[in-house]
């Protein structure tokens, strides 16, 4: 029964039924017979005045005993149909569960990445007043709003913290035999895009009073984000004590 297709197990149901309906018939034939032969009252010693009740009674059980054990049969086969039906039922609420928290979070990365990125000046305050004020170079993809906007915000709140801004603008086009990357890859950002942190090594990503760990620190928990939003490169060619941020589309 349990490897049985539905429609077997349909038509096993019907057929318990049919031999349901039999059992029944034998009843009323059994009971019918037991009042004949009350009404006719056989001749003493006959076959019908010694048997009729018997057999009578015989019909009538073995009636009996069809409906209950058919009746069993189709109970256990309707039984089935309803654990296949509810695991049926149960599977496709698990796929609708899945599919809606699926949306939900194809709406929420739709609306974060709708609504442009900003500075949290408490957090990203919070890790840039550890160290001393140090030096920024803060470079954007050209007509990115977004970009300009993440820029723009970086660019203030490191102002405000006494840092030097040694320049801030939007990234020029590369010519020659850097023409073929993109303007944020040619000034040396990671490729999959988001911000990238340029320094002169050694970086240090622990010291928290220095300047390169504490802006790490403050983009991570300041509105930017950690790994891929956020990569963090070496430069040799850099000057000593600047630091390089150029914010490219988000990855």
């Amino acid at each position: 029964m349990i490897n049985a297709s539905d429609s077997g197990i349909e038509n096993s149901i019907e057929s318990c039924e049919r031999w349901e309906w039999f059992g029944g018939g034998l009843v009323v034939v059994g009971v019918i017979a037991e009042l004949a032969i009350a009404a006719w009252h056989p001749p003493y010693d006959s076959f019908w005045e010694q048997w009729g009740s018997s057999v009578a009674n015989g019909l009538i059980a073995i009636g009996v005993a069809f409906e209950i054990k058919f009746g069993q049969m189709a109970g256990l086969r309707q039984s089935e149909l309803r654990r296949r039906s509810e695991e049926k039922v149960a599977e496709a609420n698990l796929r609708a569960a899945t599919a809606l928290e699926g949306a939900k979070r194809a709406y929420q990365t739709a609306k974060e990445n709708a609504e442009p990125r900003q500075i949290k000046p408490k957090e990203f305050n919070g890790y840039i007043e550890m160290a001393q004020p140090a030096k920024a170079e803060i470079l954007y993809v050209r007509d990115c709003a977004d970009c300009l906007w993440l820029a723009f915000g970086i660019m203030a709140t490191l102002k405000g913290a006494k840092w030097e801004i040694v320049k801030y603008g939007p990234l020029e086009q590369p010519t020659g035999d850097k023409a073929h990357l993109s303007a944020a890859v040619a000034a040396g950002a990671a490729v999959q895009g988001g911000v990238t942190m340029l320094g002169k090594p050694p970086l240090d990503w622990v010291d928290f009073k220095k300047p390169f760990a504490a802006l790490h620190a403050a983009l991570v928990c300041g509105g930017v984000g950690g790994d891929p939003a956020l990569n963090c490169m070496a430069d040799d060619k850099l000057p000593e004590g600047l630091i390089r941020i150029i914010v490219a589309p988000r990855p």
